[in-house]
């Protein structure tokens, strides 16, 4: 079995390098990686706000079945189909 060491200080070599070349290509090709993070921050942001607004619609429907839970259940009362416990304090 072969196992692959990595050093800490390769590690920070190599993640210098990638930085280096990131910030090379920012410095040379300044308005197409502005126009790139904007396209990233875009597309991160269009899917949060897809799940934000998913969650929102599942709430309204959730609050809307509980209004009519309490409805129903307010209906029923005055109607006399159920009666309400109220424990007398001793």
């Amino acid at each position: 079995m072969n196992k692959r060491v990595i050093r800490e200080s390769q590690l920070a070599a190599i993640v210098l390098d990638d930085l280096r070349r990131v910030t090379h290509f920012a410095r040379q090709q300044e308005a197409l990686f502005v126009q790139h993070i904007n396209q990233r921050n875009s597309a991160e942001t269009k899917r949060e706000i897809d799940r934000l607004q998913r969650e929102l619609d599942a709430m309204r429907r959730r609050d809307m079945e509980l209004t009519a839970l309490f409805k129903r259940l307010y209906e029923d009362n005055v109607l006399g189909r159920i009666s309400v416990y109220c424990p007398t304090s001793k």
